[in-house]
């Protein structure tokens, strides 16, 4: 956080700086609430099919406007970076964007133990080497992941898009909803099922984005499906 208040601090009282991007995480968002949900949602009706098993009703999806509920220590950085990037620049008349990237995949990705949100690389790395894949939970938790091509060029354009200034915008995956079943599912039928231990979601985490301010114009929409 040090870091993050330095860094502002240089960007408030610099007298060429256009504009500052402020990465931050869908982690903020915490787990999602099962007493928060609206109602059923007819246009997702395969995210109903995948989760009625565990709680019948749909997930939330994570809008910027959304309140934060960050339930960890680096989740609480971002939402601190956030505020300070207001708090900092809006005063000084410096432009900025925060985007917030949900779960980033893609090449030259490798595995991180104890990491439930580099799934793509695990699956990956354990089929290529011929080895079962673990799905941690039954399979019920719903993530949205976003290739690492999108991530950048995203960011690129939550720095030069005028629409951009000190808008929070999700950087999420296109099309449908990325779900911890869909980056292998052949593979993943063929593996042992694995109850949540240490390190691993329970069933009942799920992180879907909204990506409406994206498609409005004010960020780019991904284009980029999970293979």
């Amino acid at each position: 956080m040090s870091g993050t208040q330095t860094v502002l601090s240089a960007a408030a009282s610099s007298r060429r700086l256009k504009r500052l991007v402020f990465v931050s995480s869908a982690s903020v968002y915490g787990y999602g609430n099962p007493d928060d949900w609206a109602g059923p949602e007819d246009e997702h009706r395969s995210v109903r099919e995948l989760l009625s098993s565990v709680y019948g009703r749909m997930p939330p999806q994570f809008g910027e406007e959304r309140r934060l509920r960050p339930l960890s220590v680096y989740a609480n950085t971002k939402a601190f970076g956030e505020v300070q990037t207001d708090l900092i620049l809006r005063p000084a008349g410096i432009s900025y964007s925060v985007v917030r990237y949900f779960s980033v995949y893609g090449q030259p990705q490798v595995i991180k133990p104890g990491s439930h949100s580099w799934v793509v690389a695990w699956f990956a790395d354990r089929a290529a080497a011929g080895l079962p894949l673990h799905l941690n939970g039954g399979g019920h938790q719903v993530r949205d992941f976003v290739r690492v091509d999108d991530i950048a060029e995203g960011t690129l354009r939550a720095l030069t898009e005028p629409a951009a200034d000190r808008k929070t915008v999700n950087i999420t995956g296109a099309g449908p909803r990325s779900r911890w079943r869909r980056p292998a599912p052949g593979p993943a039928r063929s593996g042992r099922r694995r109850t949540a231990g240490r390190g691993c979601p329970a069933a009942g985490f799920r992180q879907p984005a909204s990506a409406a301010r994206a498609r409005s114009g004010r960020a780019p929409w991904p284009t980029r499906p999970v293979p």
